[in-house]
């Protein structure tokens, strides 16, 4: 069996087993952004091939394609010049067709199309004989993307159309010349891949995140906690019930905190935070007897990240007197850390146990206290 015969029972193969998604409106051949034909090429498309959408949208495209219906090199003319062929080396007065030449595509079929952007579907204009075209009676085809883009989605993709194209060459009944970018005069398959461009947009320039509005999340119990999400969008939905985009919580026990928010597009997303929460048996002694103490929460001292794993920043938000000095306690209020404090932003590391420790700053009259639990 010949190869050309071998190719053509593939390609009916090929069609047969070949589904469109059909879930788009027809698509409309837009004549007016077709070319004429061109030299070196069977298929090209007409008009832009770039798409721009957001996420979360419903996305709609026509794309108008066309086939090659002929060109004509006279005997004489620039043969590689006329089929857009770029020679190593110049050849004086270039290389003249020996023969009048005509070169055509008989028959084009768009096999597949791969790449797409989840959520978008496609159709073509000729869905019902399997995409097939005959340039000879309508050389141009079509096709819709339409669809909604699915959330989350952004960055560029790119969808490769496949076609194969028969091609051929008449050379006034004379022997065979080979023709870069065709077939032989004898006809042979040739596919092309041709890539169009989908630019997918966020729903959203906001990036949902929770934090405290402190730098911790370890309260004591009975305590209030202020967890915020990123404000921007259109709802949000708390699993404690509420529904704005500042949370007032008190746990009594450590608790996860969930927050799904909504953007104006109908696209979510989903942030969490867990607040440990101490219990009376955690107590620490804090030893302040007979010296004014600023507690737990005074925003004099910040330690974080608390949690820790070991390292820790220490900020101070006054002057420090000449002796002030730092310690860090054990829940059985032994000091497992102590020095001189000279700045006002300070970076600790135990290599002590996983537990719950006091850091005490003493500086002139005031002790300052924060609770650190270290995991």
């Amino acid at each position: 069996m010949s190869t050309f015969f071998k190719a053509a029972i593939a390609l009916i193969f090929a069609i047969s087993s070949f589904t469109v998604n059909a879930q788009c409106p027809g698509c409309v051949i837009q004549d007016s952004l077709c070319p004429a034909s061109t030299p070196g090429t069977d298929v090209v498309f007409c008009g832009d091939s770039t798409f721009i959408d957001t996420a979360g949208t419903y996305f709609e495209a026509n794309l108008t394609f066309l086939f090659n219906t002929g060109f004509k090199i006279n005997q004489g003319d620039d043969l590689l010049a006329a089929l857009g062929v770029a020679f190593p080396f110049p050849i004086p007065g270039g290389f003249p067709a020996p023969f009048d030449i005509f070169v055509y595509v008989e028959r084009g079929t768009l096999n597949s199309i791969t790449g797409l952007p989840a959520g978008i579907s496609w159709e073509t204009d000729s869905s019902a004989n399997g995409n097939n075209y005959t340039p000879a009676l309508d050389n141009k085809g079509c096709l819709r993307f339409c669809g909604n883009i699915a959330c989350g989605q952004t960055g560029t993709f790119t969808a490769v159309l496949n076609f194969t194209t028969l091609s051929r060459q008449n050379l006034s009944g004379l022997p065979t010349l080979p023709i870069p970018g065709f077939a032989l005069p004898d006809s042979s398959l040739n596919n092309y891949d041709l890539p169009v461009t989908f630019t997918i947009d966020p729903s959203t320039n906001l990036i949902l995140s929770v934090s405290t509005a402190g730098p911790s999340s370890v309260i004591d119990s009975g305590e209030t906690i202020t967890l915020n999400a990123t404000p921007g969008f259109d709802s949000y939905s708390w699993s404690s019930g509420d529904t704005t985009a500042t949370l007032n919580a008190a746990p009594t026990d450590t608790t996860w905190y969930v927050v799904t928010a909504t953007d104006e597009v109908g696209c979510t997303q989903t942030d969490s935070l867990e607040v440990q929460v101490l219990s009376v048996v955690d107590s620490i002694p804090d030893d302040t007897t007979g010296i004014t103490t600023i507690g737990y929460n005074s925003a004099m001292l910040q330690v974080y990240p608390n949690p820790s794993r070991g390292s820790f920043a220490v900020d101070i938000a006054q002057p420090l007197a000449e002796s002030a000095t730092i310690e860090v306690l054990d829940i059985t209020g032994k000091v497992v850390y102590s020095g001189a404090l000279l700045s006002l932003n300070n970076t600790i590391t135990l290599d002590g146990a996983k537990g719950l420790y006091l850091v005490k700053v003493i500086t002139g009259a005031n002790i300052f206290t924060r609770k650190l639990l270290i995991h």
